[in-house]
């Protein structure tokens, strides 16, 4: 939705109704799961990272969730709006807060 290369972005999930985890999580009350959130939002601070020239051709690898906090279940067919604001960075270590309150850390590594 929006980036400001290093700094921060906003992105978007939808979650398909027809996903197989709901199947499992919970066969009579879906929801996503909170991994899955914590996930997507990791993968999304990363774009952000990742944009500067010298970061190009790494991979971010989730290496920590503190103080994560769920405010409300997320249900099938809904949109998730995830926002990340890059609070440190370094050429190896990231440290973002996200809207879903929780600060994540990622270790970056070449591809290979």
């Amino acid at each position: 939705v929006a980036i400001e290369p290093g700094a921060s972005i906003e992105g978007e999930l939808d979650v398909p109704a027809d996903l197989d985890i709901f199947r499992g999580h919970f066969p009579d009350h879906p929801v996503l799961p909170g991994v899955i959130i914590m996930e997507a939002l990791a993968r999304c601070a990363s774009i952000a990272v990742l944009q500067s020239p010298e970061l190009r051709g790494c991979i971010g690898f989730l290496a920590g969730i503190d103080a994560a906090k769920f405010r409300r279940q997320v249900a099938p067919g809904e949109t998730v709006t995830l926002r990340a604001t890059i609070v440190k960075s370094s050429r190896r270590l990231v440290v973002g807060e996200v809207c879903a309150t929780a600060t994540q850390k990622y270790v970056l590594a070449p591809k290979e």
